[in-house]
């Protein structure tokens, strides 16, 4: 038996300032469970897809679409604590690392920079509000050009 059998992958793309991503979603069973991002010239992966869709209208500030992404959200107690403060962030802000440390009672800034380099869903767990104490952009798993394309998109539908 393969234990991966349940295991289901789909691409597409989404515009975002008009630069194109591509994000890989994979599922277990009917669950979101991972999200890779890419920039890329050329995808011809579907780019109207459900879930391409719902993670757009998510950068746009419409939050109810989360309540429409059926997903799950694996880590250690840590990097949950972690993640759920980081879903607090409203959209178009940005906190530091320092903040979410303090906000959950740890006084590393550092492993919350950690925990949040292990975030499967990026968007529905928005680290790319979280910036260093200097202002400076700094981590982003998908890398730095994706995280300011990821904030100057919801800086621009903020100011519409």
């Amino acid at each position: 038996m393969n234990i991966n059998s349940d295991l289901r992958e789909e691409q597409f793309s989404i515009v975002l300032l008009d630069k194109l991503i591509q994000i890989k979603a994979f599922f277990k069973n009917r669950y979101l469970i991972h999200l890779s991002l890419s920039l890329v010239a050329d995808a011809p992966q579907n780019r109207d897809h459900p879930l391409g869709n719902k993670l757009l209208n998510l950068l746009k500030g419409r939050k109810s679409e989360l309540k429409q992404i059926v997903y799950n959200l694996h880590g250690t107690p840590f990097q949950l604590k972690v993640w759920h403060e980081t879903m607090k962030i409203p959209h178009g802000t940005t906190v530091t690392y320092g903040h979410i440390a303090n906000a959950i009672g740890c006084g590393s800034p550092r492993a919350v920079g950690q925990a949040l380099n292990k975030n499967p869903l990026p968007i529905i767990v928005p680290c790319h509000r979280v910036i260093g104490k200097n202002g400076k952009l700094t981590g982003f798993s998908s890398g730095l050009h994706i995280k300011k394309l990821l904030l100057l998109t919801e800086q621009n539908f903020c100011a519409q």
